[in-house]
């Protein structure tokens, strides 16, 4: 159960720091609904629509106005995308509805990174019972974000 809430836990992250980059890039990003597409709710998607939700994406994370984005604006966003894939997650493969997932209840993670998410959930899970509270999940999450900054708070890995 450990390994699984953990690669739960990285797999969103990575997914949202994955959007948000390939946005900032110019890439696809997260993937918008038709309907959050169609402005003028008509049933059709215009370039024109497209293009406003692009920017107003970029608007929505650029929080100063100052037209750039900061590593502090990027990762806000990033939290927030990666908290509604987790919860989106959650919703979809918890199948006892108790708000946690257990390992029979995801698809078997790869073997290469059980020792790594075994190393991390032991950390995460500070009282030990085998699940992540929200406290438990909101420090971990808060750890992954000072450990993305590094040394100095600039971004990279930080020293373990």
């Amino acid at each position: 159960m450990k390994h699984a809430v953990f690669m739960a836990l990285i797999v969103s992250t990575g997914l949202a720091v994955s959007a948000v980059s390939a946005e900032a890039k110019g890439g696809h990003g997260t993937r918008a609904s038709f309907a959050e597409l169609d402005a003028n709710n008509d049933g059709a998607l215009t370039p024109d629509e497209m293009k406003a939700h692009h920017a107003g994406r970029f608007e929505a994370t650029d929080t100063d106005g100052d037209g750039l984005l900061s590593v502090e604006e990027l990762m806000i966003r990033t939290s927030k995308d990666a908290e509604a894939r987790v919860q989106a997650m959650i919703a979809r493969f918890d199948a006892n509805k108790d708000g946690m997932l257990s390992r029979d209840e995801l698809p078997a993670p790869g073997a290469k990174h059980e020792k790594r998410a075994n190393r991390f959930f032991e950390k995460a899970d500070a009282d030990g019972n085998g699940a992540l509270s929200q406290e438990e999940f909101d420090t971990a999450r808060a750890n992954l974000k000072d450990r993305a900054k590094g040394p100095g708070g600039k971004p990279g890995k930080s020293a373990d």
